[in-house]
């Protein structure tokens, strides 16, 4: 099974992005979606991280947008 979810992609060159953990993921740099490949056995669980910061100057006001 693939399991996808997504990054935040900034339009802006003054509002950084770092990807800091996707848990072995593949992350598409233009979309920001991750694809993991992922099996399971019944009833087995897996842990996936996904942790990144945005850094943009903190006088500026910016607005986000969720698809």
């Amino acid at each position: 099974m693939i399991l996808q979810d997504q990054l935040p992609v900034s339009r802006n060159s003054e509002i950084e992005i770092e990807v800091l953990d996707v848990s072995k993921g593949v992350a598409d740099p233009v979309t920001g979606i991750i694809d993991w490949n992922v099996r399971l056995k019944p009833s087995e669980s897996q842990t996936f991280n996904l942790i990144y910061t945005v850094k943009y100057d903190k006088t500026k006001t910016i607005n986000l947008a969720y698809y």
